[in-house]
């Protein structure tokens, strides 16, 4: 799907994703019916989440302008943790999802989202020229992906091992698949609203 990305375009991921899929649809139908749909979704899912998503930044980095395009997608990512740690540290009080994070307020969310339309609106302009921003639909990828975590997953940043090894390093950027879980989802909207508002 990647080397599909860089020398087909968005075409060639969709299309090495659609074979992708029905690859992994044949190939199960020799261990029977029992689970099939079981397997097969879990299959289709690990393929779109990881593959399919990273492959849209590869679309971001193919351009000339790749580079920028790509620091500006992480950047605005990065702030918008660093903005919702800071604000839920210093203000935080009302738990946002205390079954899934019990560390996340809704103080918290609010000053991720404000770190991340300024630094999404600042990075466009300065870098791209454009008027726009792009801070809110980056976010919304973030956040979108948070609920979709499979039952019972505890967010990286609880996790003891996960905070000495990485939080302890960058505070509030949870563990190595936390920074994962926000860079892959929002590299899907980085890739549509760039490819919208600052066309190649």
């Amino acid at each position: 799907m990647e080397a599909a990305a860089w020398f087909r375009g968005s075409n060639g991921l969709v299309v090495a994703f659609l074979v992708t899929v029905c690859g992994v649809l044949i190939w199960r139908l020799a261990d029977g019916a029992q689970g099939y749909l079981r397997d097969s979704a879990a299959s289709v899912f690990v393929a779109a989440y990881l593959p399919l998503l990273a492959g849209f930044a590869v679309l971001l980095a193919h351009p000339d302008d790749g580079a920028a395009r790509v620091i500006v997608f992480v950047a605005t990512v990065v702030c918008s943790d660093t903005g919702g740690y800071a604000s839920g540290v210093l203000f935080g009080r009302h738990p946002l999802a205390p079954m899934v994070s019990k560390g996340k307020t809704w103080e918290g969310l609010a000053g991720s989202v404000l770190a991340c339309c300024v630094v999404g609106a600042l990075f466009l302009s300065l870098t791209f020229h454009e008027q726009v921003v792009e801070g809110p639909g980056v976010r919304a990828g973030d956040r979108g992906h948070g609920d979709s975590r499979r039952p019972g997953r505890v967010d990286d940043q609880a996790r003891p091992s996960a905070s000495r090894t990485w939080a302890g390093f960058l505070p509030g950027h949870g563990g190595l698949m936390d920074r994962l879980d926000s860079l892959l989802p929002c590299a899907a909207v980085a890739y549509l609203l760039l490819s919208y508002f600052a066309p190649v």
